[in-house]
């Protein structure tokens, strides 16, 4: 099912509900994807900071009481893409990913965990190709998976 949101830019002020609301869904994503090696309800919402404070732009999915979604974006690149459980398969990430390629230079990267199967999955949907692994370059030692959507190659 497809529920279309109306997607809202984010600011300083919407760390801490941008911060609870990927610390929740990390949560609820084990063991596709490993604990954080932060205390998400501490570190998140500065580290979100320093990202917006570089340039990064911060989206939210409101629905209905709560922000079932965020992302952090730039041009170049689509840096936390997080979706609450329930709003799984409603077509709230993909509205988003819409968002930051009409927002984009062109190309996008991201990185997703190699055991995040439904992650991948999305992603290839939407247009982005596998241009690497790694074998656990990350603060979470686990391998991941780099992708590269660009705006001049039909998918």
């Amino acid at each position: 099912m497809t529920t279309a949101v109306t997607l809202e830019v984010g600011s300083h002020a919407d760390l801490d509900v941008a911060a609870a609301v990927i610390a929740r869904s990390r949560r609820d994503a084990f063991p596709l994807i490993p604990r954080s090696v932060h205390d998400d309800d501490v570190e998140l919402a500065p580290y979100l900071a320093t990202r917006l404070d570089a340039g990064a732009r911060l989206l939210l999915a409101p629905r209905v009481d709560e922000v079932c979604a965020v992302m952090v974006h730039t041009e170049t690149s689509i840096e936390q893409l997080y979706v609450v459980h329930a709003a799984h398969r409603m077509g709230v990430g993909t509205q988003m990913v819409a968002h930051a390629k009409v927002a984009s230079v062109g190309t996008l990267s991201l990185s997703t965990f190699q055991s995040n199967v439904p992650a991948r999955q999305f992603y290839e949907s939407l247009g982005f190709k596998a241009v690497a692994m790694t074998n656990g370059d990350n603060e979470e030692g686990a391998p991941d998976v780099q992708y590269r959507w660009d705006r001049s190659v039909i998918s």
